[in-house]
């Protein structure tokens, strides 16, 4: 039914809201404990120009695909877009790890590494 629809997208942007949230608080600190020197700078420009960037094509991106095939595959072609991404998760280094510093930035760049070739 369609109030019940509602209701449970509602919940699921809101939920998807404290995400976002907590994301563009937790990143900074971390690139600030792992992020080369030289690069913290660009790393969070980065971060922080593709939350706009993003939002806008965003919309533009769920406007077309409204008009064409529907807006419900916006979440198909997301899943597979951020597949990869959720694969490399894996690859992090656990939580123990992150007390040490320097230890836990060679870890994250050898995991990342594949990402360059």
């Amino acid at each position: 039914d369609a109030p019940g629809a509602f209701l449970l997208f509602l919940a699921g942007r809101a939920l998807s809201g404290v995400g976002e949230a907590a994301f563009q608080c937790i990143v900074p600190p971390y690139v600030e404990d792992f992020a080369p020197a030289a690069y913290k700078g660009l790393c969070l420009a980065l971060f922080y120009t593709a939350i706009p960037v993003g939002t806008a094509i965003g919309y533009e991106f769920g406007a077309l695909l409204a008009e064409g095939p529907g807006w419900g595959w916006a979440f198909l072609l997301e899943a597979a877009a951020m597949a990869p991404f959720a694969a490399l998760a894996f690859r992090l280094p656990p939580a123990s790890a992150l007390s040490a510093r320097p230890a836990a930035a060679a870890s994250l760049l050898a995991a990342a590494a594949p990402l360059q070739q």
